[in-house]
């Protein structure tokens, strides 16, 4: 969503916005085989993505999926907006 927008960064309504397509975009996509590499497409995240990761257990614990689910995610998310006050 962020390189689609032009944005430096990835931020919080990059990330809702995206979860919500997964909520709403729902299409079966027929099995291929073997998965194609893609080159890194790595993108800073804005000082506050990285505050709603921090509540989640830091990046560790989300790569490592410990209780870290998409709504926890979101709530992370949007708890953060709340209290900058977008």
């Amino acid at each position: 969503m962020a390189q689609e927008s032009g944005s430096a960064t990835v931020g919080i309504e990059d990330l809702l916005i995206a979860l919500d397509l997964d909520v709403d975009v729902k299409e079966d996509v027929p099995p291929t085989g073997l998965f194609e590499p893609v080159p890194r497409q790595e993108m800073p995240l804005t000082p506050d993505m990285v505050e709603a990761i921090t509540l989640l257990g830091g990046f560790e614990a989300v790569l490592a999926g410990q209780d870290a689910s998409l709504e926890k995610l979101r709530a992370a998310l949007l708890s953060v907006k709340d209290k900058q006050g977008r």
